[in-house]
C-alpha cells in the first residue's frame, strides 16, 4: 500500500485491532445485523405512500415494453409504439429489466412489480452504511449520513429500470474500494465483468460503473508516474485490466457496441437537457435538495478542518460526481452514495475526542456488526415476507396505473381519442 494510503487508514487499523470483540459462532449468524433496520427504511416510507414509486408516466411504457418481448419472444429493433416515429430504429437499453417486470406482473400483478423495486432500492442505503462501517466510520455518524444520504436517494425511487443502476453502483464502488484501501485482495474484483454485462442490459446507467473503474485505474496510474510508486503500478496494472474488461462485457447486449453510441448520442442531445432528471437541481425546499446542500456544506467543513489530505481517489470520485450532480438533478444519488461514508469517516475521530466513552461503545458494537454473517439469513427472509405478503394482496399498493399522473396534454389527447 502507497504510504499516503497508510496514512489515511493509520487510525482506523488501530481502531479495529482495539475493537474487536470475540462474537460466538451463534451470535455471528443469529444477531439481527443494524444493516437490516437501514434496509426497512426505504419499505417504510414507501408503505406510508403506496403510489409513490408509480409517480413516473414512463413506467407503463417499460412494462408494455416487457409483455410485448414475453408475447413474441423477440426484442424490439425498430419502434413499435409510436406513430410519428413508426419503424425508427430501437436500440433496447432495458430489455432485460423490462422483461423482468412484465414477469412479474404476470405472477402477483403489479403489487410484485412494486414490491420487487421496493426491495432492490432498499439496498441502497444499507449498501452506502455498510461501506461506512468498512471505512471505519462509528455506528452514530454512519446511521446520521446514511440518513442524510437517503433524503438525497428519494428524489429518484421510482419503480423505474434506475434503480438497478444505482444497486450495482453501491457494489462497484465498495468493492474498488475496498481493494484500493487492502481490505481484499485484487482477486476479489473478479466479477465486476459479469456485473457490467448483467448492467448494460438492464440500463444505460452502467456507464457509471465504467467510470468509477476508470477514476480508480486513473488516479493509480498517475500516482505511478509521478512518483514511482511500485503498489500504484500494480493497483493501475489491475484496475486498468478490470476496467477493459467490464467494458468489453458491456458489449454483451442484442445492440453491441450501438448501444454504447446511441447512450452518448442522447446524452450529448440539446432537448435531453430539458427533460427535469438531466437538468441542473433546482434548490428548492424539499427533503432530497436539503439532503444535497447538507452534504455538500459537510463536505466543505469536512475538507477545512482536516489535518491531512483526502486520498487523490477520492478527491477525484468527489469532484467528478459533485460536477455530475450540478449538471444533472439524476446524479445527484450518485454524489451521495460517493460522500456520505467520506464525511462519516472523517468525523468520526472528532466524535472519538468529544465522546470518549460513548465512542468506545459504539466502535464495539460497530466491529461486532462488521463480524455478523446473519445478513445472509435476515436480508432474503425479509425480502420473502414482503414477497408474500405482496402475492396475498396484504401491502397497499395499487392495483393499475389508472391513477398515474399525466401531463394536461397526454389527458387531453387521451381524451380526445378514446379508441
Amino acid at each position: 500500500m502507497s504510504t499516503e494510503g497508510k496514512a489515511v487508514l493509520g487510525w482506523q487499523e488501530r481502531n479495529a485491532r482495539s475493537a474487536r470483540p470475540a462474537v460466538s459462532t451463534i451470535r455471528r449468524w443469529l444477531a439481527p445485523p443494524f444493516t437490516l433496520f437501514v434496509f426497512l427504511i426505504h419499505p417504510a416510507i414507501v408503505l406510508l405512500r403506496p403510489a409513490w414509486q408509480l409517480g413516473d408516466p414512463g413506467i407503463g411504457w417499460h412494462l408494455a415494453t416487457g409483455r410485448y418481448i414475453l408475447a413474441t419472444g423477440s426484442i424490439p429493433r425498430h419502434e413499435i409504439f409510436s406513430f410519428t416515429a413508426a419503424g425508427h430504429e430501437w436500440v433496447p437499453y432495458y430489455w432485460l429489466f423490462e422483461t423482468t417486470a412484465a414477469f412479474l406482473v404476470r405472477l402477483g400483478g403489479l403489487p410484485l412489480y412494486e414490491t420487487a423495486c421496493m426491495l432492490v432500492y432498499a439496498f441502497v442505503p444499507a449498501l452506502v452504511f455498510r461501506r461506512m462501517l468498512r471505512m471505519g466510520a462509528g455506528m452514530a455518524p454512519a446511521f446520521l449520513l446514511t440518513i442524510l444520504a437517503y433524503l438525497v436517494l428519494t428524489s429518484h425511487s421510482y419503480a423505474r429500470p434506475h434503480v438497478l443502476t444505482y444497486v450495482l453502483f453501491a457494489l462497484v464502488l465498495e468493492r474498488l474500494d475496498d481493494v484500493q484501501s487492502g481490505r481484499r485482495p485484487a482477486r476479489a474484483l473478479w466479477w465486476l465483468p459479469p456485473v457490467a454485462a448483467l448492467w448494460a442490459n438492464v440500463h444505460g446507467g452502467f456507464f457509471a460503473g465504467l467510470v468509477v473503474a476508470a477514476i480508480y485505474a486513473g488516479v493509480a496510474m498517475a500516482r505511478h508516474l509521478l512518483f514511482g510508486e511500485a503498489d500504484e503500478r500494480r493497483r493501475a496494472i489491475v484496475f486498468a485490466t478490470v476496467l477493459a474488461a467490464m467494458l468489453l462485457a458491456t458489449f454483451l447486449n442484442p445492440s453491441g457496441p450501438r448501444l454504447h453510441a446511441s447512450i452518448l448520442h442522447h446524452l450529448g442531445m440539446q432537448s435531453t437537457s430539458y427533460f427535469i432528471e438531466f437538468a441542473s437541481p433546482v434548490f428548492a425546499p424539499n427533503a432530497p435538495m436539503a439532503g444535497f446542500e447538507a452534504l455538500i456544506v459537510l463536505l466543505v467543513v469536512v475538507l477545512a478542518r482536516r489535518a491531512r489530505r483526502l486520498p487523490w481517489v477520492e478527491v477525484a470520485l468527489l469532484v467528478f460526481f459533485l460536477h455530475e450532480a450540478l449538471h444533472s438533478a439524476r446524479h445527484m444519488n450518485l454524489f451521495a452514495m460517493v460522500s456520505a461514508p467520506i464525511i462519516a469517516r472523517e468525523v468520526t475521530p472528532r466524535l472519538a475526542a468529544l465522546w470518549p466513552v460513548v465512542h468506545a461503545r459504539w466502535r464495539e458494537i460497530a466491529a461486532e456488526q462488521v463480524a455478523l454473517r446473519s445478513p445472509w439469513l435476515y436480508f432474503p427472509a425479509t425480502c420473502a415476507v414482503f414477497v408474500s405478503l405482496s402475492v396475498a394482496r396484504a401491502l397497499p399498493f395499487p392495483q393499475s396505473l389508472d391513477d398515474v399522473e399525466l401531463s394536461r396534454g397526454s389527458v387531453q389527447f387521451i381524451a380526445d381519442h378514446p379508441a
